[in-house]
């Protein structure tokens, strides 16, 4: 798509260092029905020394057993913007590769 067939966005934009995830998580019924919260962070200066971004995964191919329907990423940053009075929640991120399609041999962990 050219560039210049999209419009200008002039507006606001907002840029948090954090936000929060709900989301079903059946093997683990600690919470009402198994239904859980995380506070993910990507803070540039935490405690105003060190970068801190927090990494995720996300259910690419819920039909593969375990870490092979996953991918891993990072939390850049969590940005938001209005657009016609829809409000539109982002979050940028740093997608790792997995190296090989099983855990490594010494630690059996995988490896990205």
């Amino acid at each position: 798509i050219p560039l210049d067939s999209f419009s200008i966005y002039d507006r606001k934009i907002s840029v948090v260092s954090s936000t929060s995830s709900r989301f079903y998580a059946p093997s683990d019924l600690s919470e009402i029905g198994g239904m859980q919260r995380e506070h993910i962070q990507s803070c540039p200066k935490w405690r105003n020394v060190h970068a801190c971004h927090d990494c995720m995964f996300r259910n690419a191919q819920p039909d593969l057993e375990g870490m092979q329907g996953l991918q891993t990423a990072y939390a850049l940053c969590f940005f938001s913007f209005k657009y016609k009075f829809i409000l539109y929640e982002y979050a940028m991120v740093y997608w790792f590769d997995v190296i090989g399609d099983a855990p490594g041999e010494d630690t059996g962990m995988w490896i990205v």
